[in-house]
């Protein structure tokens, strides 16, 4: 084990935020029965969102969720299947007066996973020479801000309460004259995470030693997996925010409970409700990610994962009152292995 390997390994042990899933929402598994039974439902929160297939829980086809939306609110994009073609995509730039980078998100995606961003035709070609799974081939939207909004809807009054946001910080570096690229990222452990990587699909010459104060962005994805850095934006919850968020909603019919994800140009035009995109529309599944704060707390972080699954679960409840069925255990399990098989074929 190098010096390094330790270094970083020590850092996920003592930083939660990088524990296993199961471990962070722990909690859940012992409300996880007491829910059921009072659902008398193993899969009851399908139920929370009748208008996101599978409630937003399992294979989700993100491509549904953007055709409700107007399309000045989403990126443009085009759903790419192992039956389509260069030219289909060059036709489809050409039409929608796309052009690169482009970004390539599986449509069953979870997590980041698989999500890609090419700079040319010959990238996207071997790209999608190695899977075969859907993906969303999409304009990539340059906003330097991201925002993940978490937000409750009552059934019964419409009304729309954003529990959670979390700003989105992404990845990178300045330059010192001394250094080489990859010291720097080496310095930053969150970072250091992500080296190999950023090797494999970085477009930086590692090697080299960029000036003092030159500042080197990589990739603007906002995913944790991803080397972003996530903080708590409960300061941005404004008046405007909440209309918008609302006003999404108003497209979303039968959706209850999830996050939503934004793209902005500036806090300034947000609150003009001008310059920004949905990138992201989560549902049942959803986590209200300010809770990776690095200031957060283990126990802080569970106190809200146990207040949000008790949101997800009284919506749940509602929606069964109303005669929405939760899905089968069986139909369930089929889905989850479904799930993994389609993901073995995702971009790594």
């Amino acid at each position: 084990m190098t010096r390094l390997t330790y270094k970083l390994a020590w850092y996920k042990l003592r930083n939660w935020e990088y524990w296993p899933v199961w471990l962070v929402y722990l909690p859940c598994f012992f409300l996880y029965p007491i829910y059921a039974l009072r659902c008398r439902s193993t899969l009851f929160f399908t139920a929370a969102n009748p208008g996101i297939a599978n409630g937003g829980a399992f294979l989700v086809p993100k491509d549904q969720l953007y055709d409700k939306l107007p399309k000045d609110l989403i990126p443009k994009t085009l759903l790419w299947r192992d039956n389509s073609s260069a030219d289909h995509v060059r036709e489809w730039m050409l039409a929608k007066k796309v052009s690169y980078p482009l970004v390539l998100k599986p449509n069953y995606g979870v997590r980041g996973l698989g999500l890609r961003i090419v700079s040319d035709e010959q990238e996207l070609t071997r790209c999608m020479d190695h899977t075969d799974a859907p993906y969303l081939i999409q304009e990539y939207i340059a906003y330097e801000n991201e925002l993940g909004i978490f937000f409750i809807k009552d059934p019964q009054s419409n009304k729309v309460e954003i529990s959670s946001i979390v700003n989105k910080g992404f990845m990178q570096l300045e330059g010192d004259g001394e250094h080489t690229v990859e010291q720097l990222l080496q310095a930053n452990n969150r970072y250091a995470l992500q080296i190999e990587s950023l090797r494999k699909h970085s477009k930086f010459d590692f090697d080299r030693i960029p000036n003092k104060g030159e500042l080197l962005e990589f990739d603007k994805i906002g995913n944790h997996s991803r080397g972003a850095v996530f903080s708590d934006g409960k300061m941005l919850n404004t008046q405007t925010l909440q209309k918008i968020i609302t006003d999404i909603l108003r497209h979303l019919d039968g959706v209850y409970y999830g996050r939503i994800d934004l793209k902005f140009k500036s806090k300034e035009e947000l609150e003009a409700e001008k310059s920004y995109k949905v990138i992201e529309i989560n549902g049942a599944f959803s986590e209200p990610a300010h809770i990776y704060d690095p200031s957060y707390s283990l126990w802080n972080a569970w106190k809200v994962i146990i207040k949000h699954f008790g949101y997800l679960f009284r919506i749940s409840v509602d929606m069964i009152n109303q005669g929405i069925r939760p899905m089968q255990f069986s139909e369930g399990v089929r889905l989850i292995v479904q799930h993994f098989r389609m993901s073995g074929g995702y971009l790594r």
